[in-house]
């Protein structure tokens, strides 16, 4: 499943037979609830990020209902793997009762973007802008070494560490969902990009 607009961009720029080959996969489009634009033009993010947020669960319940009744020689969707920016296939997964598997393929600039993020709402960072001095430097170096605010840090992010592992362990959340998925046998696979 992907946006008209990706999908006219495909068709445009790799030809019409980029999307052919496989007889049991299909490309599906949805709205992405923006306005039309040139396929050539790159469209502004935070636009299509807010309008995804806002408009694209009605859209995509109904192609699930869509692929569901399609015909008896066609399985229903049974899991979804999905962009991990794309948060309202969540609510469709439990919507229609689906194993959900989120893939986050963010750019190294994304990721380092994000755990700077991530950092600041943890309270784990110390922040140096653009127009750094010597002394603010030595300042920042300091108050790092004291050991309560390294303490506190440390603390932190094993904490961090303790719930990855939980998570990831035999009987973690993250591992027996990934046991779930590898368990189902004929699923048919709903690919959000």
């Amino acid at each position: 499943m992907i946006s008209p607009m990706l999908y006219a961009y495909h068709l445009q720029h790799k030809g019409p037979t980029t999307l052919a080959g496989l007889t049991d996969f299909r490309f599906e489009t949805i709205p992405d609830g923006l306005p039309p634009s040139d396929v050539d033009a790159t469209q502004d993010i935070p636009s299509l990020c807010e309008s995804t947020t806002k408009t694209c669960l009605v859209p995509f319940c109904n192609l699930l209902t869509k692929l569901n009744n399609a015909t008896p020689e066609v399985p229903p969707v049974t899991c979804k793997v999905s962009d991990g920016v794309m948060s309202f296939t969540l609510k469709a997964a439990e919507q229609f009762g689906l194993l959900e598997v989120l893939f986050c393929s963010t750019s190294v600039c994304g990721f380092l973007g994000y755990m700077q993020y991530s950092c600041v709402e943890w309270g784990m960072r110390m922040e140096i802008d653009n127009n750094v001095k010597r002394d603010e430097v030595e300042e920042l170096v300091k108050e790092l070494m004291d050991c309560e605010k390294e303490k506190k840090m440390k603390e932190e992010a094993m904490e961090w560490k303790k719930k990855a592992e939980e998570a990831t362990a035999p009987v973690g959340s993250s591992f027996m969902n990934f046991e779930e998925l590898v368990k189902l046998q004929n699923f048919k696979f709903v690919d959000c990009c």
